[in-house]
C-alpha cells in the first residue's frame, strides 16, 4: 500500500507540476520506495 501511495503521489505531482526538479522529484522517489529505487543522490541515505 505504502509503495503504491508514494508511486501515485510522485505521478500526480509530476502531472500537477509538469515537471518539478530532479532533485525534488529523486527525494520523492527515494522517500517513497528506497528498496524499491536505487537513490542517485551522492548522500548515502
Amino acid at each position: 500500500a505504502r509503495l503504491k501511495e508514494g508511486d501515485w503521489v510522485v505521478s500526480l505531482m509530476v502531472q500537477a507540476t509538469g515537471g518539478p526538479p530532479r532533485k525534488f522529484y529523486i527525494d520523492n522517489v527515494v522517500i517513497s520506495r528506497p528498496r524499491s529505487l536505487k537513490p542517485r543522490t551522492p548522500d548515502p541515505k
